[in-house]
């Protein structure tokens, strides 16, 4: 799915990228707006999902973003400019979430959490 440019769209449930399925991608481009109650990246085993977000695009979720919740290999890539707001953060939750990452680049590209940020709660290599 793709939010792009200066689109605005407000979801009021989680955000579910590869719920139990792989290879999956959301992105926000171009200044396109999202708001959520959460967000979550390969939830129930789903591997290699990605979400992007680029060019002054951003994501506000009102509780926690996880990525790799219970499966490997899912990412959110956020740059130039692009911002991310959450309750808080979870890098790699379960025991079979590993290789897991979050890539920010850019000087003005920020994820901002309200409460805690945890990389590898139970997983490794995250």
């Amino acid at each position: 799915m793709r939010l792009r440019p200066a689109s605005r769209a407000t979801n009021t449930a989680n955000v579910i990228v590869g719920s139990a399925g792989s290879f999956n991608e959301f992105q926000l481009l171009d200044g396109a707006f999202l708001s959520s109650i959460g967000g979550n990246l390969g939830s129930t085993g789903g591997r290699s999902n990605r979400v992007v977000i680029s060019d002054g695009s951003t994501w506000t979720n009102s509780r926690s973003l996880v990525i790799g919740d219970a499966g490997p290999g899912n990412s959110l890539l956020a740059s130039n400019g692009a911002r991310v707001f959450s309750l808080g953060g979870t890098i790699g939750n379960g025991s079979s979430s590993s290789n897991n990452l979050a890539v920010f680049t850019g000087g003005t590209t920020v994820w901002s959490n309200a409460s805690s940020l945890v990389i590898g709660g139970s997983g490794t290599d995250n």
